[in-house]
């Protein structure tokens, strides 16, 4: 019996404690997806050491992005479906990538990044669990979930002044030691 309550009671937590988003739908001057098409430099880092180096094509489809996964040499690597929810569909993968955990990774980073936003701005809040995207004075937005005093994730942009477009922005796990990070490839865009 005593069982069943804490299975009960653990259950109600995690269902309770889920962020509270809303799936785009800021104010223009919030906006932070990708426009039609991009082409990006992506560099993964795992502890301070780079894992990946590369290109990622991204294009918004519907309430989505779509996007292609190319080494520094433009050989496609993958390629997926990064729907709304976090949801994803692998299109295609290159050899061994159909095994790995990349591609789920990827797709999480790029939701967390492009396609969800806090309830309410600044803030919002479900019990433990904080989400809030923040103005700096420096032309910076930085998005964040934590759990209490804990870090789960954080999304910084960088934009030039009076740019809307989001020319690097940087997706961190600190407590995996993870980062990955997009700039503008100039040279395409």
């Amino acid at each position: 019996m005593k069982n069943v309550f804490v299975w009960i009671v653990l259950c109600f937590v995690c269902t309770a404690c889920s962020l509270p988003i809303k799936l785009n739908n800021m104010p223009e001057e919030v906006e932070v997806r990708t426009g039609d098409s991009q082409l990006m430099n992506i560099r993964i880092e795992r502890w301070g050491t780079t894992r990946f180096s590369g290109l990622i094509a991204l294009q918004e489809r519907g309430s989505g992005i779509f996007y292609v996964l190319l080494d520094a040499t433009g050989v496609k690597l993958m390629e997926a479906l990064v729907k709304e929810d976090g949801n994803h569909e692998l299109v295609r993968a290159h050899g061994s990538l159909k095994d790995m955990q990349l591609p789920e990774f990827l797709s999480e980073s790029l939701q967390k990044i492009y396609l969800i936003e806090p309830d309410t701005l600044p803030c919002s809040r479900t019990l433990l669990l904080w989400f809030c995207m923040e103005k700096s004075e420096d032309n910076r937005w930085h998005k964040y979930a934590q759990a209490g005093p804990f870090s789960l994730w954080s999304v910084d942009y960088y934009a030039e002044s009076h740019n809307t477009k989001w020319p690097a922005s940087s997706f961190s796990q600190p407590w995996i030691g993870v980062n990955v990070i997009l700039t503008q490839n100039s040279q395409f865009n």
